[in-house]
């Protein structure tokens, strides 16, 4: 147990100890998710599934308050709308220190090569098009099509 409030986890990629205050990190999201319409959890389900389909290169927590954080400042009016607008959003966190809100000593990003960076810059930046080219033929009520743009997205299959 930390005092006054939390714990101390290890670190697997620095080696040492550092603050976690799970409770806080829990208000901190709900709160998030509050102000989206109850929308925010569910997106960062599929934006971590995403993440997994993708090279992993992104911690979970890492993903929540990526998404937090954009949707502080955006409305997240749909699923679809969302995932684009995190996509679309994402390159600007890739590679960037993020540091926990609560304590904000300990990094909630995973260091990431320069080939890691490229490589997921890559893939966000060709996904990001493909999200705007979804939405698209969606509007022109192509569904099918716009439902192989999200397979695509997704490799292969779409989060359930």
């Amino acid at each position: 147990m930390r005092d006054p409030d939390g714990y101390w986890i290890p670190d697997t990629d620095s080696g040492i100890w550092i603050p976690s205050d799970p409770d806080a990190h829990a208000k901190l999201l709900t709160q998030a998710n509050d102000h989206c319409g109850g929308k925010l959890k569910p997106l960062i389900k599929m934006i971590k599934y995403w993440s997994r389909k993708n090279y992993d290169l992104f911690r979970s927590f890492h993903l929540e308050l990526i998404c937090a954080d954009i949707f502080s400042r955006e409305t997240l009016t749909t699923f679809p709308v969302g995932i684009a607008t995190v996509l679309h959003r994402l390159p600007t966190y890739v590679g960037q220190q993020f540091m926990d809100p609560i304590y904000g000593i300990s990094r909630v990003d995973k260091p990431l090569s320069l080939e890691e960076l490229t490589k997921i810059r890559t893939r966000i930046n060709s996904d990001a098009q493909n999200s705007v080219d979804a939405l698209k033929l969606e509007a022109a009520g192509r569904h099918v099509e716009a439902i192989e743009k999200w397979k695509y997205i997704f490799l292969g299959g779409l989060p359930q």
